[in-house]
């Protein structure tokens, strides 16, 4: 959970932990694309780009941020 005022941005990024909660040292090879999304589009702006999405406080209100992966089918 993270709070902006607006015009302020929140950068987010997938990151890929093994069984132990720990960084993975190699990112295992995607199904496809990320799949980013959000609820609410009159709060913010959602810019994605693969692992990672900058977004951006357009007015003041609560928002939910998603991001879908998939490897090996999973």
């Amino acid at each position: 959970m993270a709070d902006a005022a607006v015009g302020q941005t929140i950068d987010c990024a997938v990151r890929f932990l093994d069984q132990n909660g720990l960084p993975m040292v190699i990112t295992p090879p995607l199904d496809a694309p990320p799949l980013w999304s959000h609820l609410n589009a009159a709060v913010d702006e959602l810019d994605t780009s693969g692992l990672t999405a900058t977004d951006q406080a357009l007015t003041p209100g609560v928002d939910t941020i998603s991001v879908s992966v998939s490897v090996h089918g999973s």
